[in-house]
Parts: structure tokens; C-alpha cells; sequence
């Protein structure tokens, strides 16, 4: 994402080899790490969201993962090539 200033902030979804929620964030990104399995399962079928908590030190966070759809309508600007199709595409428009 980039963001005013020419500074940018990047996020990176990963699979893990365990079923650990973890969240690793510096300075300039955040990256969340979650069980490879339920991630592959999300992405197959038609589940739009992942709700996770993580725990750490006696803190916690919430995490929501949400697939971004291809907008229905093209609109200028808008680049869908790492979108997921979007399941109304064919039946509506935005």
C-alpha cells in the first residue's frame, strides 16, 4: 500500500507449517502467518473471511482475513489481476 510522503506499508499473508496464529509487524509492514491448510481451504472454496486470535504474552488480537472480489463493473484505475472472481460475476452489476 502506498501511502503519502512516498512511503509505503506492506502486508504479506503466509502459510504456516503449524496451526499458530502469529502476527510480526516492523516499521514498514505487518505479516501474518496461519496454518497452511486452513489458508488453502479458504482460498478453495466459498468462505469470504477468516476470523483468528492471536495470543501472546497475555495480549490478544483479533484478525480478519477477507478475500477482496473483482469488482463486477471495470472502473478506471482499478487493477483485479490478484482478486478473487468475484461469485455474483454474471448476475449483476455494482
Amino acid at each position: 500500500m502506498h501511502l503519502p510522503g512516498g512511503n509505503a506499508f506492506r502486508y504479506r499473508l503466509e502459510g504456516a507449517s503449524d496451526a499458530t496464529v502469529d502476527v510480526v509487524g516492523d516499521g514498514s509492514g505487518l505479516t501474518v502467518r496461519v496454518a497452511a491448510d486452513a489458508l488453502d481451504d479458504w482460498a478453495r472454496d466459498d468462505t469470504v473471511s477468516l476470523a483468528l486470535r492471536c495470543a501472546d504474552d497475555g495480549a490478544r488480537l483479533d484478525v480478519l482475513i477477507e478475500k477482496d472480489f473483482a469488482c463486477l463493473t471495470a472502473r478506471d484505475g482499478d487493477d483485479d489481476a490478484d482478486s478473487f472472481p468475484h461469485p455474483e460475476a454474471g448476475n449483476s452489476t455494482c
